[in-house]
């Protein structure tokens, strides 16, 4: 229970801060981002405001990435990566690749660094409590 309401707390207290913190805008250096593009029947110029571009697509695969569930191969190719094993000392990282049927084919539990294969006929790669992994192959 102690850990629930420490949690609480922290999320109380981080929620409090974005609260503060969002109105720290400050409100003398404001930069106008709009830009002419007509005028009106009075001869004042309209604006338009310019908005930011939408963020790339997703392209390729990943070389490297952290803890999650990543489809294979649209999040994570075919091929050997490698991670330094746990994120935090004294706790396990954990690996598992799932077979075409969607069952775990392979997995592992380990205090050590860890090199793991992606093949053709896996469909998903987890990891939990890793370092990141970089594509070695």
């Amino acid at each position: 229970m102690r850990g629930i309401t420490q949690g609480a707390a922290f999320i109380a207290v981080a929620a409090s801060l974005a609260l503060t913190l969002g109105g720290c805008g400050g409100g003398g250096n404001t930069t106008d981002t709009s830009t002419p593009d007509t005028a009106t029947s009075s001869g004042a110029p309209t604006t338009t405001p310019q908005t930011p571009a939408p963020p790339e697509a997703p392209g390729a695969p990943l070389n490297t990435f952290g803890d999650g569930n990543y489809i294979v191969p649209k999040d994570v190719a075919v091929g050997t990566y490698h991670t330094d094993g746990p994120a935090k000392p004294g706790l396990d990282c954990y690996w598992q690749r799932d077979g075409a049927d969607g069952m775990p084919a392979v997995n592992h539990l380990s205090r050590d660094p860890q090199t793991v294969s992606v093949a053709a006929t896996d469909t998903a790669f987890h990891s939990v409590g890793c370092k990141p992994w970089a594509r070695v192959s």
